[in-house]
């Protein structure tokens, strides 16, 4: 049972500092023009900034708290910052972002019971909980597990839905139903289904749903098909810097 639960932890942190690169999809629709200064200082690598949209769409609720579009697009962003701060082992800043999230899904949850895509980040956030305190691995991880699992059933077609089960297939043990041959199609899947909804342009989640898939394919040993997802993202956006800077010119040293 303890190496059991150790799996289970090691994973589960896997998929919070993974969440640092892959937040989730903002919502269709939003008008609020705040996407396009998260997606600048995303492929920037401003997280500063990126907290400085948080801390201003929060100001603009307190004066309109009826926004749900709003309310939503802000916890996607909570959810990116999050992931974040527990990836640098800031905790503390990470249990009050967390928290805000997760009241936000409360809120949501209270008016629309069972909604998939509030479902997933209900999913997500146990994982962060998990990576701020995992004495509770065992018993939060199934859960998110259940919740992803949930959500795809509900909505199979909406991209976060099927990303945040990809994830939680992924880095999930198989003890606990891992299975990373499924993780890698519903990712893929994922992918199509912003191209086909013309979900990409300016759009942080498509990039780094990509980058996420080109380094796990080159954590498997894929390099060529690495540095075609790379090429890919940098005709998509070749000011992304994480790639540009880093991790090509790293995948091209060991080509």
């Amino acid at each position: 049972m303890e190496r059991k639960k150790h799996l289970l932890t090691s994973a589960l942190l896997a998929v919070i500092l993974l969440l640092t690169f892959i937040p989730v999809v903002p919502v269709k629709g939003s008008s609020s023009g705040y996407k396009s200064r998260i997606y600048n200082f995303y492929i920037n690598g401003n997280m500063a900034g990126w907290e400085g949209v948080v801390r201003e769409m929060e100001l603009y609720l307190k004066q309109a708290p009826d926004a749900t579009l709003i309310k939503n697009e802000l916890l996607g962003y909570y959810y990116g910052l999050a992931g974040y701060l527990i990836s640098q082992k800031e905790k503390k800043s990470a249990s009050a972002f967390v928290a805000k999230g997760e009241s936000i899904i409360a809120e949501l949850l209270a008016k629309e019971p069972g909604n998939a895509n509030t479902t997933a980040y209900q999913a997500a956030f146990l994982g962060f909980r998990i990576g701020i305190n995992n004495l509770r691995a065992m018993t939060l991880g199934m859960k998110s597990a259940e919740l992803s699992k949930a959500a795809y059933l509900k909505d199979s077609l909406d991209p976060q839905v099927v990303t945040e089960r990809a994830n939680v297939l992924y880095y999930s043990p198989s003890f606990a139903g891992g299975d990373k041959q499924e993780a890698m199609r519903l990712y893929q899947k994922a992918v199509m289904l912003l191209e086909r909804g013309n979900m990409t342009k300016g759009n942080w989640f498509y990039l780094s749903l990509l980058t996420n898939i080109a380094r796990l394919l080159e954590e498997s040993g894929d390099l060529m098909q690495t540095e075609a997802l790379y090429k890919k993202i940098l005709q998509t956006e070749p000011g992304y810097r994480w790639v540009r800077d880093e991790l090509y010119p790293s995948l091209q040293s060991r080509l």
